[in-house]
């Protein structure tokens, strides 16, 4: 087995110039789940109790040490165990054998079994969580930014909830199973010149969109009087499929149609003669997470302008987020709400110091999501972005 690196907090064998390294990947057990049971005397079996989650686990890493002087074996196991046990709580735990991927985990003991006076190893045990988080679930891949809509005329919905039935056909023909999509419905009856054109552009998890990309098989145009979704006859609007280096599409307007309808986009934008002349960014979305995601409970960022004081002000799937948010704390602007769904802490960051917020906000229902989120903000709210933090086990 090659040489490999291991990461514990603050503690990185890959900067230790050859003086620790791993030479074996940790052995990750699956986690057992949280399960009580229960003997019923003249009862064959036992009653159980699922929590509906996992129980920590117990793993071991060997790290061999080879000193060079005037270091020794003894001096850098010493090092090695300061390093280890004087992090407290839980850290980030990485093993390079086992790319993508990284553990939240406590050392709990370090042991040595020494070769000669340079020569060694040490094994240090580790209490981890049972999760197995996405590397790519650790940053902000989804946001929702609401834009000036202006006189550019936006609907937004979902299967039946907008489109009329003649229509979901028509969407579905290839695919029925495509609930999940929401479509935008665009006015553009006061923009048909042929100068104008509108630029749509995707985001690669967002809106239920299919990653790899779509065809103009899924958009639309629609020519009728006083309403999108009554009378007339969608037509397919030809042209070549979204870019995948861009992932835009423009629509020109020389189709002629009174309406447009897409599947939401991240940002929609009127051009006239190649310049921006309104833009319109939605405030709600769907995130999907990758194949082989168990659970998720993300990190919510929203930024907010002055003092907020709303019901419903995020919305993902059943669960609500209400807020009662002044506009300043220790008199400075309140511009920035984090929101840990998975410890229900909320919380700001001013000039590098860290203040709660629960007091302020309200958690309805269980943040512990799987498979795809419907989002939705409201417009006290300028922009949501989320941390997914994907795991499976």
């Amino acid at each position: 087995m090659p040489k490999s690196d291991l990461v514990f907090g603050s503690f990185d064998t890959s900067t230790s110039s050859g003086r620790y390294y791993k030479t074996q990947p940790i052995n990750f057990p699956t986690p057992e789940k949280d399960i009580d049971t229960f003997k019923v005397p003249g009862r064959s079996g036992a009653l159980l109790v699922d929590y509906g989650s996992y129980r920590n686990v117990e793993i071991a890493a060997e790290i061999a040490i080879q000193a060079k002087a005037p270091q020794t074996f003894l001096t850098l196991y010493d090092a090695l165990k300061a390093a280890m046990m004087s992090q407290s709580g839980y850290q980030r735990l990485e093993d390079s054998l086992y790319s993508g991927e990284y553990r939240m985990a406590r050392a709990v003991g370090v042991e040595m079994k020494q070769t000669d006076s340079m020569n060694g190893t040490a094994t240090v045990t580790f209490d981890a969580k049972p999760q197995r988080y996405f590397s790519n679930g650790e940053t902000e891949l989804f946001t929702i930014e609401p834009g000036a809509v202006g006189a550019l005329d936006i609907q937004i919905g979902i299967g039946d909830d907008l489109l009329s039935a003649d229509l979901i056909t028509l969407f579905h023909e290839n695919d029925k199973q495509r609930t999940d999509i929401y479509y935008a419905v665009i006015d553009v009856t006061t923009y048909t010149n042929p100068n104008y054109d509108v630029k749509l552009t995707y985001g690669p998890w967002s809106f239920g969109i299919p990653e790899k990309g779509m065809t103009a098989n899924y958009f639309y145009g629609r020519t009728c009087n006083g309403s999108p979704l009554a009378g007339g006859t969608p037509t397919n609007i030809g042209g070549v499929a979204i870019s995948q280096t861009t992932r835009t599409k423009t629509v020109n307007y020389l189709y002629g149609f009174d309406y447009i309808v897409v599947p939401l986009p991240m940002l929609t934008e009127l051009n006239y003669n190649g310049s921006v002349v309104l833009s319109y960014s939605p405030d709600v979305g769907i995130l999907a997470p990758p194949d082989g995601t168990i659970s998720y409970s993300p990190l919510l960022h929203l930024s907010v302008s002055g003092a907020v004081s709303k019901q419903n002000a995020v919305t993902i799937n059943e669960c609500s987020i209400d807020l009662n948010t002044p506009a300043t704390i220790e008199s400075e602007p309140l511009t920035d709400i984090y929101i840990d769904c998975d410890t229900y802490n909320a919380y700001t960051v001013i000039n590098g110091a860290t203040y709660n917020l629960n007091k302020y906000v309200v958690m309805d229902g269980n943040f512990t999501f799987s498979g795809l989120i419907d989002v939705s903000i409201a417009s006290d709210v300028d922009r949501l972005g989320i941390t997914p933090k994907w795991w499976t086990i």
